[in-house]
């Protein structure tokens, strides 16, 4: 009896010893690589989210900055008026004076620059699942393409799409910063 275990219960033994290693590492191994794997997808969309973010501050505060120029030079084309009601559609150009406005800040954007921007964006959103904010991104486009004249019903009505931009986008980074975490919590 003694022959028999140490002839085939103790090389079974050392064999399923053996397999179990082989299994117990196989599995460390994939579970290591899920878990980089899940890591760099965290990391990666933590650092879309913060490109997302800066991009949309940058582009909706200029955005407010020219809409505010423009409003209020067409205040002062009403002024000129004689506070009369218009008999014509006051407008606003993105002409010189409009551009030593612009050039007193820092970080001035030409028409040029907003539609880089409006497209670089658009470019980061996902044509499905953001629809609303690429009409929106396309409106500005246009907004900024189309004419150099504004008048102050174009004015309004960017005002309300750029609010309506800004709401959307703190949907979209709650819900990316909860995938995020949900990504991390089930590691």
């Amino acid at each position: 009896m003694k022959d028999l275990v140490q002839t085939w219960l103790v090389p079974i033994g050392v064999l399923l010893t053996f397999l179990t290693s082989i299994y117990t590492a196989k599995l460390s191994r994939k579970n290591v690589k899920t878990t980089k794997y899940i890591e760099t997808i965290t990391s990666e969309r933590i650092k879309w989210l913060e490109i997302i973010r800066r991009e949309v501050t940058d582009l909706i505060t200029n955005i407010y900055f020219t809409l505010k120029i423009y409003s209020s030079k067409i205040a002062d084309l009403h002024e000129l008026s004689n506070n009369e009601p218009p008999t014509t559609n006051y407008s606003l150009s993105f002409n010189a004076m409009t551009g030593i406005a612009f050039s007193l800040r820092t970080t001035a954007w030409s028409e040029s620059d907003f539609i880089l921007k409006l497209n670089l964006l658009k470019l980061r959103l996902n044509p499905k699942n953001d629809k609303e904010i690429l009409d929106i991104i396309d409106y500005f486009i246009k907004f900024y393409c189309d004419s150099d004249n504004k008048s102050e019903e174009e004015v309004s009505r960017a005002k309300l799409h750029v609010e309506k931009l800004l709401i959307l986008f703190q949907g979209v980074l709650k819900n990316e910063w909860e995938k995020c975490k949900k990504e991390t919590r089930s590691k």
